[in-house]
């Protein structure tokens, strides 16, 4: 690399840096595979041996415990990855950069917070999500022509 100009170098420091996090990435996506693949195998071998008898409902049980997995699974994500979020975090739970807790009780008797949070509780749930500019909306299909009806029975002898 001592005899590249300076652009060279640099286009091909940057094309190692790439390289390096894909290599990274990629290792890490693997060993999150190979985890998810062995918590699996516990999880099977834990509910083989189990009797679960739910009485009711529409079975819907595993769909709502798959999810409740899947968020928990999110949100660890968001905060390995964000620095944001593990400083809230670390805030919250006493072991911020002043190692002071953040008082939620007097975070929580601040008339603008509760404001805030009422305004947030109160807005009204959009019934359907808006439209994406970027996709063009189709046009409406018209419908198929009704299928023209059979000629009538003659009545003459021929």
């Amino acid at each position: 690399m001592g005899n590249l100009n300076t652009t060279a170098r640099e286009h091909e420091e940057f094309r190692m840096q790439l390289e390096k996090h894909f290599e990274q990435s990629m290792a890490s996506i693997s060993a999150n595979k190979e985890i998810a693949r062995e918590q699996a195998d516990v999880l099977a071998a834990a509910l083989s041996k189990t009797n679960i008898d739910i009485v009711g409902g529409d079975g819907s049980f595993f769909n709502t415990f798959s999810k409740a997995l899947s968020v928990g699974k999110a949100i660890n994500g968001v905060v390995e990855k964000s620095p944001v979020v593990q400083d809230v975090v670390q805030k919250l739970m006493g072991a911020g950069k002043d190692g002071q807790k953040l008082d939620i009780e007097a975070l929580l008797q601040n008339p603008e917070v509760l404001a805030l949070i009422q305004q947030l509780t109160s807005a009204p749930k959009p019934s359907a999500p808006p439209a994406s500019p970027a996709l063009p909306l189709a046009a409406p299909v018209p419908p198929a022509p009704a299928p023209a009806p059979a000629p009538a029975p003659s009545m003459t002898e021929d």
